[in-house]
């Protein structure tokens, strides 16, 4: 499931672009490294408001507060990845 997950993961990350780099024509890969982080959350927190604020505070420490910006954009794609993480089937709907 680790590259299943990794998909989900990017593609909620990708689609909301929370801090725009893709808007402005940085890689595709350019958040990798914390997609890399988020890994162990993405299936540790079943609470897409748990998981929205660990997701927030990774873009604090790889960025800055400032620049990651508000914790309700993270919430949005926490929701995303678990609604991903549970059409695939690989945890019981825990919401």
């Amino acid at each position: 499931m680790t590259e299943g997950l990794r998909t989900i993961v990017k593609q909620a990350i990708d689609r909301a672009d929370p801090i725009g780099l893709l808007a402005i024509g940085c890689p595709d890969d350019e958040y990798d490294p914390e997609i890399d982080r988020m890994m162990e959350y993405a299936t540790a927190y079943s609470d897409p408001q748990e998981l929205g604020e660990r997701i927030h505070q990774t873009f604090i420490e790889m960025f800055d507060e400032r620049i990651a910006g508000l914790p309700e954009v993270y919430h949005h794609i926490a929701e995303e990845i678990i609604g991903g993480i549970v059409q695939a089937g690989t945890l019981p709907d825990r919401r």
